[in-house]
């Protein structure tokens, strides 16, 4: 993994939903590795490399950025930057669970926040880890999957009889499992702070639908209308499924094993697509609109509103109709589970190749 930047221009917490640093990802171009990738407004996944007060911000696309920076498409950081660009949401742990499913993880390079939100969600696994139920730490159970044959090997046998899986397959997925589970806990966390700054907006929306000049714009009043409902509608269905997935995690691994387990797995994983796409989505949303308009500034009325009706409306449908339907919703991001599968294909090898000639160079 190319060396870590002792200083970024710009280096988002750790457990962001919808921007990440890409020198946090095995990258490296000089240019990119200064840069981030962000989820804007419309909820489109674009690489920022540069932002500035006076001049704004430089966001790209993906495609864009071979001949902007003179490399190939070919180029492993643009093949690892296309699969990024797919999740839904930019959290550690979906970042953890893609670069797994790709390759490119070095565990230690990435690591999962120790956080007590994060503990609540994963505790079922490291409970399942003893004979006697006592829950091991995350730093033994790390251990025990580090060396399996070794000071693990009695812990991986608990854990190989429960997932029925050989060795290498029971390490990844419990690897995977942790990280999933370790989603929802960071979920659960924005949420909280996201309900707040829900309230700050909604606040805000019904001072602007008292002034004249939107009293009278039916258009306007509608789109207002449209975000009001919507966004609290968002924050219920993403709590919802949060809470129950820690009650499914907990039974999961109390009463199941092997393919039942497996099963299980499966559906909270569908599940932690589905609300990352959600949180991310309302952050990105209130992110824009307090970048834009943050809560102490005094702002003309008709750019405020117009900034609602379009960049804030815009894909809101998409949110509510993933919220509605879950996995059958067209709005949901089926690809991203697919890329551990068909991407094992000729795909991924190319990024392999890319990535040893890129090191080589």
């Amino acid at each position: 993994m190319p060396a870590k930047d002792s200083a970024s221009p710009f280096l988002p917490e750790i457990n962001s939903l919808d921007e990440l640093s890409l020198n946090r990802l095995p990258v490296a171009h000089p240019a990119l590795r200064k840069a981030r990738i962000v989820k804007n407004s419309r909820l489109k996944s674009v690489i920022e490399l540069y932002r500035d007060r006076s001049a704004g911000s430089g966001h790209y696309e993906v495609s864009d950025l071979p001949a902007m920076l003179g490399i190939p498409s070919a180029h492993a950081d643009i093949l690892l930057l296309r699969w990024v660009a797919m999740l839904p949401a930019f959290d550690i742990a979906s970042v953890r669970l893609l670069l797994r499913d790709v390759g490119a993880l070095t565990e230690e390079d990435v690591p999962l926040p120790d956080d007590a939100a994060i503990h609540q969600y994963i505790a079922p696994v490291l409970r399942s880890a003893t004979e006697d139920g006592t829950a091991l730490s995350r730093v033994e159970l790390d251990a025990a999957l580090m060396d399996p044959s070794g000071s693990g090997r009695e812990i991986m046998r608990r854990l190989m009889l429960l997932v029925a899986l050989r060795p290498d397959e029971t390490v990844r997925f419990v690897r995977d499992s942790i990280d999933t589970y370790a989603a929802f806990g960071l979920y659960a966390g924005a949420l909280k702070e996201q309900r707040t700054r829900t309230t700050q907006l909604l606040d805000a929306i019904r001072s602007l639908a008292g002034e004249t000049q939107v009293r009278k714009d039916k258009m306007m009043l509608t789109a207002l209308a449209e975000i009001t409902a919507t966004f609290p509608e968002l924050l219920s269905s993403a709590e919802r499924r949060v809470g129950a997935a820690e009650k499914v995690i907990a039974m999961s691994w109390e009463k199941s094993t092997g393919a039942a387990l497996r099963a299980h797995q499966r559906q909270i994983r569908e599940v932690q697509v589905l609300v990352g796409y959600l949180v991310a989505g309302i952050d990105a949303k209130l992110n824009a609109w307090h970048a834009a308009f943050p809560p102490d500034a005094q702002g003309n009325v008709a750019k405020r509103v117009n900034f609602l009706s379009l960049e804030m409306v815009q894909s809101l449908g998409e949110l509510r109709d993933a919220a509605a339907r879950g996995t059958r919703s067209s709005s949901f991001p089926m690809a991203v589970l697919q890329i551990g599968e068909t991407d094992r294909g000729e795909g991924f090898r190319a990024f392999l190749r890319a990535r040893e000639q890129r090191d080589e160079t």
